[in-house]
């Protein structure tokens, strides 16, 4: 399990990238030109103590405080990861998974011990992006069974030519606000009580449209919206 956490990764991205990776994702035409003329000839002028600068020309970063700049990075590191990992991932239930992935932060999962060529292709498909990972921020854990007995290994894997941190007994590493490690234990009861909470604050609030004869919309989960 490698855990990466990418440098800069909002500002980063380069225009003409975000605009490839929604053709390949299939987004219609009509709409990737919408996008692109969003973002092509964009311009940022900067206030010094001697006046504003001339226009600089803004080439990369998906916009700030924009609905669909989450959306447009996500599609964008999608294509990274497509491309990006072909390890055999760990089985669950029946489904092969490679990778969990929440914005910035990804979470590689490889049954073989070939983590690193893993780690090293999706860091060279990230440059090629424009992005790049922060090796102090990015964890490691390897491990394997003998006679059902799970023994962590003594790994080292690089990331742009850095050791990362391999956890080991009870150290741990926070992902999405959760710490997790080989030996780590911790009530995380609190931390999900406190989403389920804000989750129907949310539902309960003027936020969430209802309709008068059939009650608070659905989305496909069934949560109410």
């Amino acid at each position: 399990m490698a855990w990466l956490d990418l440098e800069n990764a909002f500002g980063s991205v380069p225009h003409r990238y975000i605009l490839e990776a929604l053709e390949h994702a299939g987004v219609p035409s009509s709409t990737v030109s919408v996008i692109s003329a969003l973002y092509t000839g964009s311009t940022s002028t900067i206030s010094t103590s001697a006046g504003w600068t001339g226009p600089i020309a803004m080439m990369a970063g998906v916009r700030q405080g924009c609905p669909p700049s989450a959306i447009l990075f996500n599609i964008s590191l999608e294509q990274v990861l497509r491309t990006g990992i072909s390890t055999p991932g760990f089985h669950l239930f029946g489904q092969e998974v490679k990778c969990l992935a929440y914005a910035d932060d990804q979470l590689l999962l490889v049954s073989t011990p070939r983590t690193s060529r893993a780690i090293l292709t999706v860091s060279s498909i990230a440059a090629l992006a424009g992005l790049r990972f922060k090796p102090s921020k990015c964890a490691s854990l390897s491990f394997h069974y003998t006679r059902n007995t799970r023994i962590v290994n003594d790994a080292q894997f690089l990331v742009a030519g850095t050791p990362i941190l391999n956890l080991k007994c009870q150290e741990a590493y926070k992902y999405l606000g959760v710490r997790v490690g080989p030996s780590y234990k911790q009530d995380n009861g609190e931390f999900f009580r406190g989403i389920t909470k804000d989750v129907k604050l949310v539902a309960a609030s003027p936020l969430a449209e209802t309709d008068r004869h059939s009650g608070p919309h659905s989305c496909h989960s069934g949560v109410p919206l």
